[in-house]
């Protein structure tokens, strides 16, 4: 499991997480890949709703991210849809692959 610790080796965020990346601009990728990827803050709460298929850390203000694929009818709307979302998750482009 993943955590993250301060410069005196104190956990900041207990282990929890299969996969965690470095933060970015106050958000952090964490996940696995059974359920997916989502962002935590600082805190080790989850900062944006939602999980994702990838999800890439945060440049400039913008996250790259891969939507869920969805089952059901319209299960061919979500497959291969990408979007750029913005520090609070709102989405900002969104495309298909």
């Amino acid at each position: 499991m993943y955590c993250y610790i301060d410069h005196t080796g104190h956990y900041v965020i207990a282990p929890r997480f299969k996969y965690a990346e470095d933060f970015a601009e106050g958000r952090a990728v964490v996940g696995d890949q059974e359920s997916g990827l989502w962002y935590i803050d600082h805190s080790g709460r989850q900062a944006i709703a939602g999980k994702f298929a990838v999800a890439s850390p945060f440049f400039k203000g913008l996250a790259h991210v891969k939507l869920p694929a969805r089952a059901g009818k319209d299960e061919s709307i979500y497959n291969d849809t990408f979007a750029y979302i913005d520090w609070n998750g709102k989405r900002i482009f969104t495309y298909r692959k």
